[in-house]
């Protein structure tokens, strides 16, 4: 029994082994009858290394073959016999490329094995320029940091680079643009002094071996002010053009001790000293500015209840002090003075007292806490929960020591209209001439 069963083991090994066996010659490339597609080459790729360079690439197992041959198509036509490969080499790099938008470039790959060849691979080159998008573009006292998101990139060549470019004319090219600094892989730093282009158009650009791709274009608008420095977002609101940042202009710093109705008094929220390189370094100036009692927000200027109010003020030139009309314009545009707060405010709490209510800064505005200079005591209250800028209207009752401010705060949506002492400091926004 032991015997017949090992007769039929062996017997099977031999009908496999000669199965295989045949199989196997029946493969062998230099067999005419051989499956042509069992030894052609595999997995053929390309990637592009240059405007004049191409790289092909393939996957071959079989080691009993003489080599490739490779055909090329160009003009509308094929070139047979364009280049031959060496058996030992799974690439070719094809020197003769010469990348023209719109044209059609392919290739045919085959393994040759005596007189006999396998099926042909074929593939065509189908470049494409990179796209890039602007993510957002957020102000940080003179300096724009703009986040760049790489949308797409051709798996088959090199981005060559990329970044922001950006004039004082619509659609900037490479070559004829200035060039932000580069903070990392998505994040680029525009310093608005250094450009100093009135409006700014933005745009980010991506270079690759096929040409240079741009996102589209953003027009950040930009006001210089020629007394520091200083650079200004704005905002159009109906018909009117806003600061869409409070007033910086800080010539000196007074005393937190000292108040004044007849003299210009400058004060930075929560900073009590009096150096003013050290006051404009703080987070309070960078973001919410200057607080200024009403004779440096008027410049000595006398008060005006018209619309426009025509009192420059303390605002750059083509600018002016908004009077309590202007406001009410604005105010009434979005809705009235119980529900346009949050219009105004910037959203969330990281400069806002929580809870913020209904802030969306639909308007762009971009409302921030810069609380007031108490005169009484010296003191900055209020500071992250509530916003005041002077109008250029005196007390309605004509109180010579009192004028209008305009205020909000992060627990309603209320606009609110007051009066304070002309020694107080609050923020000022400029609205254009």
């Amino acid at each position: 029994m032991m015997k017949k069963v090992l007769l039929v083991i062996i017997t099977i090994v031999a009908l496999l082994f000669a199965f295989f066996s045949c199989e196997r010659m029946f493969d062998n490339p230099y067999d005419a009858n051989s499956n042509k597609d069992a030894w052609a080459p595999d997995s053929l790729s390309y990637f592009i290394l240059s405007m004049n360079e191409v790289r092909l690439s393939w996957v071959q197992s079989e080691n009993r073959i003489d080599g490739y041959v490779i055909d090329k198509y160009s003009h509308n036509q094929w070139i047979n016999n364009f280049a031959f490969v060496q058996k030992n080499e799974n690439y070719w790099i094809d020197t003769n490329y010469f990348y023209e938008p719109q044209s059609i470039i392919k290739y045919r790959v085959y393994t040759i094995a005596g007189n006999n060849k396998s099926q042909t691979r074929e593939l065509e080159i189908l470049p494409s320029l990179p796209e890039i998008a602007i993510k957002e573009i957020i102000k940080e006292n003179n300096t724009l940091i703009i986040g760049v998101d790489i949308v797409k990139q051709d798996p088959n060549s090199e981005l060559l680079g990329y970044g922001i470019c950006y004039s004082n004319h619509p659609n900037p090219i490479f070559g004829d643009c200035n060039l932000s600094e580069k903070v990392n892989d998505s994040v680029f730093r525009l310093n608005l002094i250094t450009a100093n282009t009135g409006d700014v158009y933005i745009r980010a650009y991506a270079h690759s071996v096929f040409g240079i791709a741009y996102s589209e274009d953003t027009l950040v608008n930009i006001v210089y002010d020629a007394r520091d420095g200083n650079a200004y977002k704005t905002v159009k609101i109906g018909n009117q053009i806003w600061l869409a940042e409070n007033m910086r202009y800080l010539p000196n710093v007074t005393p937190t001790s000292y108040s004044s109705f007849d003299e210009n008094c400058y004060y930075v929220a929560n900073y009590y000293g009096t150096d003013l390189t050290e006051a404009i370094t703080t987070d309070e100036y960078k973001k919410t500015g200057v607080l200024y009692n009403w004779q440096a927000a008027m410049n000595g200027e006398p008060s005006s209840t018209s619309s426009p109010s025509g009192i420059t003020g303390i605002c750059p030139q083509g600018w002016h002090i908004p009077s309590k009309a202007e406001w009410d314009q604005l105010i009434l545009f979005l809705g009235g003075y119980s529900d346009s707060g949050g219009k105004l405010r910037e959203i969330g709490t990281d400069n806002w007292v929580s809870p913020n209510i209904g802030a969306t800064n639909s308007s762009g505005f971009s409302a921030l806490p810069g609380g007031e200079y108490y005169s009484y005591d010296g003191s900055f209250p209020s500071y992250g929960y509530f916003a005041a800028w002077w109008t250029s209207n005196t007390a309605i009752n004509s109180n010579p020591f009192h004028a209008i401010y305009i205020s909000i705060n992060s627990s309603n949506t209320i606009v609110t209209t007051n009066e304070s002492l002309k020694k107080d400091g609050f923020n000022v926004r400029c609205v254009k001439d």
